[in-house]
């Protein structure tokens, strides 16, 4: 009967030990995943350990503000973007501007990161909460500097030159290039596709079959390997900026001789004029 008594006794402090073990083990995991919990840039919002931390993807977006814009494209164009930007969680975007300058600047207007999952918080309602306002908030900030730059574009009217493929070569560069493999990368291009720069124009002329062999395309080339692109094509039927024919399939050629996937979503409005709509 002793031994019997003494077995029960001993029993609880196996339950004890367990327990303790088990509360150790859920310090230790709660202690490592904040620790875990990236640094983020104050102004970005991306993780600034980027090795450690790389986005779930990359996306570069280019607004050309070359060519006034009519109030039915603007109101199309913001309306496609809207739905195709479909950002993911700890995704990076980048948004620049092309503006009548030759001299073009590789420097974002914006950049900005989708918020980072949360990672070891304890309340889920909370989580889920909090990560849906900042992605709210994440998407209307981005956005509404894309409607300002399309506003300005709007608002202008014409300038000379529109040297798309340079911008193209220095966002890639930037923002492209040096991305991890790992990492999907996008290009989302808003524009007439109209290159007028000192070095290639397509304005005035429909001569563009030996531009592939050209030193020109040498030096506008860049490493688009893996890229998504989408080019929301904004039509000109009338002007000198009045695309020529075969002008699709000559930016088809462009982005794939560089390694990229290109798809195409027209902007209707092409019919109204260039003013504010009444």
């Amino acid at each position: 009967m002793r031994a019997k008594s003494r077995a029960r006794s001993t029993l609880p402090y196996w339950i004890l030990a367990l327990a303790g073990a088990g509360a150790i083990a859920a310090i230790a995991y709660v202690g490592f995943t904040a620790d875990d919990r990236p640094q983020l840039d104050p102004v970005t919002r991306c993780p600034i350990d980027v090795g450690k931390y790389p986005p779930s993807r990359t996306t570069v977006v280019i607004v050309d503000r070359t060519e006034a814009l009519n109030e039915v494209q603007q109101r199309d164009v913001l309306n496609t973007f809207d739905r195709e930007l479909l950002t993911l969680p700890r995704e990076r975007l980048i948004l620049y501007e092309l503006i009548g300058s030759s001299d073009v600047q590789a420097k974002p207007l914006l950049e900005r990161c989708n918020p980072v999952q949360p990672v070891g918080e304890s309340i889920a309602a909370k989580l889920e909460r909090d990560e849906a306002l900042e992605s709210k908030e994440f998407r209307e900030k981005f956005l509404k500097q894309v409607g300002h730059a399309l506003a300005h574009a709007l608002e202008t009217g014409g300038t000379t030159d529109s040297p798309l493929m340079e911008l193209i070569q220095a966002a890639a560069v930037r923002d492209l290039k040096n991305t991890l493999t790992s990492t999907a990368k996008r290009l989302i291009v808003i524009s007439d596709l109209m290159q007028n720069s000192r070095a290639f124009s397509q304005y005035g002329h429909v001569a563009q079959a030996d531009f592939f062999r050209s030193r020109v395309f040498s030096a506008f080339q860049t490493n688009l390997a893996h890229v998504d692109v989408l080019v929301l094509y904004i039509k000109r039927t009338s002007g000198p900026s009045t695309q020529p024919e075969g002008h699709k399939a000559f930016w088809e050629k462009y982005f794939a001789l560089q390694g990229a996937q290109v798809g195409f979503i027209d902007i209707e409005g092409a019919a109204w004029s260039a003013q504010r709509t009444r």
